[in-house]
């Protein structure tokens, strides 16, 4: 098994989801994919003791793949790197691929490697979380879940929580932005499955086309809120 989480630029975020990411999965199968001069996200990674892909692959173009002759924030490409679907060590045929989002975090419990078909693109929902005390409540069982950002059904899973087994020539090619690959990707399987066992939470309001291009959201805040001061 090989999974990989995205974090450039996210390393505020990763510090409250890449330790629970690495209790939930199996042992040492997690994988962080980065920008080289990204040293806030490979500090935490060296933290907690998580390998790092460094590439620059966010700026370059596949050009047989490529969607467009620009390039603003070519996560696909790092995927394939970071995965091994291209180069010289790809996963065994059959091996199960997973890929995270840095600003998400994971809730209930993995279903182990048996519940993973081949064929099968599986994802899972995701849940909003505006603040760090909602997550806290959430997580003490002070909070229910809130409404999923979206309707999933008749939808393929998303780019934030993907799960698959390899198959030879699979990947997720070259895009210009982090926009629209994993909808393409989706289309190559036959078929989709949102996993019922776990889930995860989103940490943060959403940031828009924008932010497929690039960070465009507000630093993770840990700080409780300032209590109101009371008028007379």
């Amino acid at each position: 098994m090989r999974a990989v989480i995205v974090s450039v630029n996210y390393a505020d975020f990763l510090k409250n989801t890449l330790s629970a990411w690495r209790k939930f999965l199996p042992a040492d199968t997690l994988k962080v994919v980065t920008a080289r001069d990204d040293a806030d996200t490979i500090a935490v990674a060296k933290r907690w003791r998580v390998p790092v892909h460094v590439t620059d692959a966010w700026t370059r173009t596949d050009a047989p793949f490529h969607a467009s002759t620009r390039v603003m924030f070519n996560k696909a490409l790092a995927l394939d790197e970071a995965l091994g679907l291209i180069g010289v060590k790809p996963p065994a045929v059959g091996e199960l691929c997973v890929t995270l989002d840095a600003d998400v975090v994971p809730g209930g419990a993995w279903p182990g490697e048996e519940a993973f078909e081949s064929g099968v693109l599986y994802g899972v929902r995701r849940y909003k979380c505006n603040n760090h005390q909602e997550l806290i409540a959430h997580r003490s069982g002070k909070a229910s879940l809130f409404v999923p950002e979206r309707d999933m059904k008749n939808k393929h899973p998303s780019g934030y929580c993907e799960m698959f087994r390899y198959a030879p020539g699979l990947r997720f090619g070259s895009y210009p932005s982090a926009g629209y690959y994993d909808r393409d990707f989706g289309e190559r399987f036959a078929t989709w499955e949102m996993r019922t066992d776990f889930y995860v939470v989103h940490l943060g309001r959403k940031g828009g086309f924008n932010n497929w291009r690039r960070r465009n959201v507000r630093p993770w805040d840990t700080r409780p809120p300032v209590p109101k001061k009371e008028t007379e």
